[in-house]
């Protein structure tokens, strides 16, 4: 028999030494040999563990990636979803706050 011990894998959780390794869902990464959900304002790419959204990208929590912030909106935390810009406003894509509309 097998007598040797090897490390549960990423993107495994090993909750029993005497059962085979189970996947996280879609929406966590491995650490410890446990499954957490990924953290808003991060991306969690491959399992891995939390890495922070850049200025201009947002991630709310169970998202895998960041995601560029949309035109017309704004996003000023990497951790909140989207806001829409208000009348009179306008952003381009990837741009944390929305800036008053030009006259004419």
């Amino acid at each position: 028999g097998n007598t040797a011990c090897t490390e549960c894998p990423d993107g495994y959780h090993c909750t029993f030494t005497t059962t085979n390794p189970v996947p996280c869902n879609g929406d966590e990464y491995e650490l410890g040999g446990q499954c957490i959900v990924c953290p808003a304002g991060s991306s969690c790419s491959h399992g891995n563990q939390p890495a922070a959204c850049s200025t201009g990208t947002y991630s709310t929590l169970g998202m895998m990636t960041c995601l560029p912030c949309p035109a017309g909106e704004s996003c000023g935390s990497v951790a909140s979803s989207p806001q829409p810009c208000l009348p009179g406003y306008f952003s381009a894509e990837s741009d944390t706050a929305c800036t008053i509309c030009p006259a004419g």
